[in-house]
């Protein structure tokens, strides 16, 4: 073999094993997204492709590239007679726009369905809706809210049952990424189908049955029964609402425990940074309100409504914000004053007036878009698959969405409140305290019977969470603020409602955000009577720990005092009411 001969044969070799290299590279994946959720995980994988003169071998299949979205059901119900449907709910800045019901006719022997959805309708939407909060779609974007139903034969009777999870858009992490959500169908909403010939009434939210429905469907023959989810109605929205964060309540100097005569200062803080040594996604989680037998609500935590994603090394802060307020019978300092990171020296500075002798209720709120949605389940009969013959509403579920604006600094938009007389309720946040405290919707939670003499007492998220919540719902946030901002009358349910700070990503709590209320007394001499704080009287079901988990909020209650009594302490009521601890 000549020497031109073995170089050519050399260079032959060369080629194809760099082709093959690159042919290999193109079907190794790299994850550049990933958010484990409650029984499922979403997933992007990016593909790169092969340079010229090797374009036209490239991977993957674009069917399958962003816009589309396969979601893939495992674990379905081995009674299951019906298709497998999932309807997709998604936020804009002018509410929630419906993505579409998608179904699959999968084999009834198969415990597994793979549906491939279209979303290439939402991106744009979600770009808006990321621009007006002045975020970055870089990094961050809004959730799909995703209804999965089918129908299983319990006995002899007909049952939709619905898992409901949210898949994160992050418009420019999923760009060119094939993005692949894979669910553990776990069913929490469950409807009993009635085969009806005649229409049905509706519920009182419902504005009436659809035309005709393509959700799961089943033959009972000679009639087929189909049922789906639909948005019906937007109950609340505003681009402007208030999220409190961290809520503290000083009672009345004229009745025991009398702690406005016993406060100098209550300081609020609230701090949330995310880095990929402590997190690698935060997000604010939505909540759903399932009607039960019982009267009380069935409270589901489907995934995060907004979330950011961490992708480089440093740290992000993306809240450092302080309030000192001022107890003008004990204080001579100047007027309350609010603004991110010390709000003495701060460029945004918010000046807040004092409290009094009719103690004080005040907050940090953070300030985005928020709605309050009502979804209702809907069952159609019709005779041979053709004629329709009734449609009836069967269920329903209200579902709280926020996502925080972000300020000229970078981060999110934030401000503080106080009301200085809260028995009156004239403003909303007294009308909000006092609705969940008399509602039954919050139980107390003393940290300790006697704390003192001291100078100062303090409570932190991180009491909370040790409590025995959970990372993915660690601290709940009442969405029902913007009810009684806007003064609008929302159905109870929605008091249940609550955003949650989502940290299923990182197993360090108190190193992604920490919320304080430290009051400061007068002197050292003070007595802090059973100081504690509220959380909701009903658990919340967290999917992915297969369990019911507290869900305490930060509002707290140091109560001040000269000295601690044996008689119970008034905490936060009604105004005239009677009721104790």
């Amino acid at each position: 073999m000549g020497l031109r001969t073995r170089w050519l044969l050399v260079t032959v070799l060369v080629i194809v094993a760099v082709y093959v290299s690159l042919l290999a590279y193109t079907h190794i994946g790299r994850t550049v997204f990933k958010y484990v959720g409650a029984g499922y995980t979403v997933t992007y994988v990016r593909y790169p492709g092969l340079p010229w003169p090797l374009l036209d071998v490239r991977a993957p299949d674009p069917s399958v590239v962003f816009p589309m979205v396969t979601i893939k059901v495992g674990n379905l119900p081995s009674n299951r007679v019906g298709t497998v449907s999932v309807y997709l709910s998604a936020p804009t800045i002018n509410g929630f726009m419906s993505l579409g019901e998608y179904s699959v006719n999968e084999s009834l022997s198969r415990r597994s369905a793979s549906i491939i959805i279209n979303v290439s309708n939402y991106v744009k939407p979600a770009i808006e809706l990321i621009r007006q909060l002045h975020s970055n779609p870089t990094n961050s974007g809004p959730s799909i809210l995703a209804f999965i139903t089918t129908i299983v034969n319990e006995s002899g009777r007909l049952y939709a049952v619905t898992d409901v999870i949210t898949i994160p858009v992050i418009p420019g992490l999923a760009r060119g990424s094939v993005v692949t959500v894979d669910v553990n169908f776990t069913p929490q909403i469950i409807s009993q189908l009635t085969i009806s010939d005649q229409p049905q009434s509706t519920a009182s939210q419902d504005p009436g049955p659809p035309s005709t429905i393509s959700g799961s469907c089943t033959w009972f023959f000679p009639f087929e029964v189909c049922t789906e989810w639909e948005e019906t109605k937007v109950i609340a929205q505003s681009s402007d609402a208030p999220l409190p964060l961290v809520i503290t309540y000083i009672g009345p100097s004229n009745q025991y425990p009398h702690s406005a005569s016993y406060t100098y200062e209550v300081d609020e803080s609230a701090e949330v940074a995310i880095s990929t040594s402590t997190s690698s996604y935060i997000g604010f989680d939505m909540s759903l309100a399932v009607p039960t037998s019982s009267g009380e609500p069935f409270i589901e935590v489907p995934g995060p409504g907004y979330g950011w994603s961490t992708s480089t090394s440093s740290s992000t802060m993306l809240l450092n914000y302080q309030c000192f307020f001022h107890d003008s019978l004990t204080s001579n300092e100047p007027s309350s004053v609010c603004g991110y990171g010390n709000p003495t020296s701060s460029t945004t500075q918010q000046q807040l007036p004092d409290f009094g002798s009719n103690g004080g209720l005040m907050s940090i709120n953070i300030y985005g878009t928020e709605y309050i949605l009502n979804y209702t389940e809907y069952e159609c009969t019709y005779y041979l698959g053709i004629a329709q013959l009734g449609c009836e509403a069967i269920n329903y579920s209200y579902s709280a969405w926020f996502a925080p604006s972000t300020a000229g600094n970078g981060q999110w938009s934030a401000g503080g409140y106080i009301d200085t007389n809260p028995t009156a309720q004239s403003t909303w946040l007294s009308k909000l305290v006092y609705a969940l405290a008399s509602g039954n919707l919050l139980k107390y939670q003393p940290i300790t019977s006697t704390y003192g003499p001291a100078s100062f007492y303090r409570i932190t998220s991180l009491t909370l969470v040790s409590s025995g919540s959970s990372n993915e719902y660690a601290v709940g946030i009442p969405a029902a603020a913007i009810c009684y901002l806007m003064g609008i009358d929302c159905p109870p349910q929605v008091d249940y409602l609550t955003v949650g700070i989502d940290l299923s990503s990182t197993s360090y709590v108190n190193a992604v955000y920490n919320l304080v209320s430290s009051t400061e007394a007068p002197s050292s001499n003070v007595y802090f009577c059973d100081p504690g704080y509220y959380e909701l009287n009903e658990n919340v079901y967290i999917q992915n720990l297969q369990g019911y988990y507290p869900v305490p909020m930060m509002i707290a209650e140091p109560n001040p005092a000269p000295f601690c009594l044996s008689q119970p302490i008034y905490f936060i009521r009604p105004i005239n009411a009677t009721n104790t601890k």
